[in-house]
């Protein structure tokens, strides 16, 4: 009995979703001001009308794309083609940093 309440509880835990302590945050439909792409292991970025990034760093306009990103080379394209076409983009923010600056989890070129 209590092996099968235990389990039961343990279950629970499982299937009960996990938040970060920081949301992520969404800019739809923004143009790509600026890359910059140096030694460290990230690549910078800015969008047009964007002053604040995440809230989790206060007063930077910078998203920061990580070179370990599993989707590095595909969403560095969709930036650098978005930066030369003019086509506006929406970037997601992970909630978290990199390379002391909002990281990025997604990038959709619309």
């Amino acid at each position: 009995m209590k092996v099968r309440v235990a389990l039961a509880l343990a279950l629970a835990g499982l299937a009960t979703p996990h938040f970060s302590a920081f949301a992520a945050t969404t800019h739809t439909a923004k143009r790509v001001e600026g890359i910059l792409a140096d030694s460290r292991p990230c690549v910078f970025f800015t969008l047009d009308g964007v002053s604040l990034a995440d809230a989790l760093v206060p007063d930077s306009p910078y998203f920061a794309l990580s070179k370990s990103h599993a989707s590095y080379a595909e969403l560095n394209a969709l930036l650098l083609t978005a930066k030369a076409t003019g086509r506006p983009v929406t970037i997601t923010t992970s909630g978290s940093t990199v390379c002391g600056h909002a990281a990025v989890e997604f990038v959709l070129m619309t």
